[in-house]
């Protein structure tokens, strides 16, 4: 579903393309960045006496949990204690 009209979306694709490609790459790792720093403000606040350790595990699955299996998934956490 999108509220967006094609010609809109025409246009915000043409100038986002317009930029160069590490304009670009900037853009994303910003938009990374802040959600890395939401995900982690959302997880503090559930986990109030979490370690930094932990934060990390649990950032971790957060973002990248769904790409691996469960096992894998709990190896690699366990490794990163």
């Amino acid at each position: 579903m999108t509220d967006t009209s094609a010609e809109t979306e025409k246009r915000f694709r043409a100038m986002l393309m317009s930029r160069s490609g590490a304009e670009r790459l900037r853009m994303g790792l910003g938009m990374f960045d802040s959600a890395r720093k939401l995900c982690l403000a959302g997880t503090k606040a559930q986990n109030p006496g979490a370690s930094e350790p932990e934060l990390k595990r649990k950032l971790f699955a957060r973002f990248y949990g769904d790409l691996f299996p469960g096992p894998q998934l709990e190896k690699m956490l366990k490794g990163m204690e």
